[in-house]
């Protein structure tokens, strides 16, 4: 990963789920909140096959290293969240 990509994405400062997520692994909604992309969006990336999921009973959960490299391979600048072309 490069630095820019470290200095912006910081893993280390992820504070653990209280939803009894394991160590390593976040939510959906963590991840679509980190990486500044909607919870839409990254359901058809899971769709799509580009980024790995694990579904352990109806909750999705991804690793950190995976998203990692997803980002790696698929470079993106991220948007605000809710925001709208004016």
């Amino acid at each position: 990963m490069t630095s820019a990509i470290k200095r912006e994405l910081n893993f280390e400062q992820i504070e653990p789920s209280s939803y009894g997520v394991p160590k390593g692994y976040m939510t959906i909604e963590e991840v679509s909140e980190f990486i500044k992309i909607p919870v839409k969006t990254l359901r058809k990336i899971v769709h799509s096959r580009k980024l790995k999921v694990y579904q352990p009973g109806r909750r999705l959960l991804f690793k950190i290293e995976d998203i990692e490299s997803f980002i790696q391979r698929h470079p993106f600048k991220p948007k605000k969240l809710g925001a709208t072309n004016v």
